[in-house]
């Protein structure tokens, strides 16, 4: 994973997400020194939005 300023982000918004999309990078983002966001491809947001419901069953389902 790499890290970003928000103020990067702002400037190469294009260039940072072609790096997401064709190069499957990963990005931390910074404001005023702290974790804001991350900027993530859609194929890995769609593997944390499968583990986040299966995580939320299995939460229910031992209770």
């Amino acid at each position: 994973m790499e890290f970003v300023t928000n103020t990067e982000l702002r400037k190469h918004l294009g260039h940072y997400m072609s790096r997401v999309q064709m190069g499957g990078k990963r990005f931390l983002i910074y404001r005023h020194g702290r974790e804001i966001a991350g900027l993530v491809s859609v194929g890995d947001l769609d593997r944390i939005v499968e583990f986040d419901k299966l995580s939320t069953n299995t939460l229910f389902r031992d209770r």
